[in-house]
């Protein structure tokens, strides 16, 4: 059977937490060091409490952030498809058209699959390489394009 072990900043307070109720049954309990008193540790464990709760919101905010963020993007694709048609409708010149379906290839990631063939190899089979890719897929990328 395998073990699972609880691992983290929420688990190094609790153990605090553990800790501090330990010695605090233990009327002798007198450390050397200032940090080491019940107050100090229980003052340590309240500000790392708090630490954790701030960042559990904040990640919360991110992933809020990045789902809004991905959500307006998927309506990038057919944006990007319905542009290009309407600019086909319009009988703009082949270059404005061209250029239009060049930037909606790299927006939606797709385009033409050149491959270059580099003659026979020793087998007798032919070498196929592939060439660069020419799709702008990062968020900042296909932002720039509208720019």
């Amino acid at each position: 059977m395998k073990s699972t072990y609880e691992t983290g900043n929420a688990k190094n307070v609790a153990n605090l937490g553990k800790l501090i109720a330990q010695i605090a049954l233990y009327d002798k309990y007198n450390p050397p060091v200032e940090a080491l008193t019940v107050e100090n540790l229980t003052k340590l464990r309240d500000e790392a409490r708090q630490s954790i709760e701030e960042v559990e919101t904040r990640r919360a905010e991110n992933k809020n952030a990045i789902h809004r963020r991905r959500d307006i993007y998927q309506e990038l694709n057919p944006l990007c498809t319905r542009i290009v048609n309407h600019l086909d409708i319009l009988g703009l010149s082949s270059g404005v058209t061209d250029r239009a379906r060049s930037l909606n290839k790299r927006i939606q990631g797709v385009g033409t699959s050149r491959k270059v063939t580099a003659g026979s190899g020793e087998d007798g089979l032919e070498e196929t390489v592939a060439g660069i890719s020419t799709s702008r897929q990062s968020f900042t990328q296909r932002a720039e394009h509208f720019s």
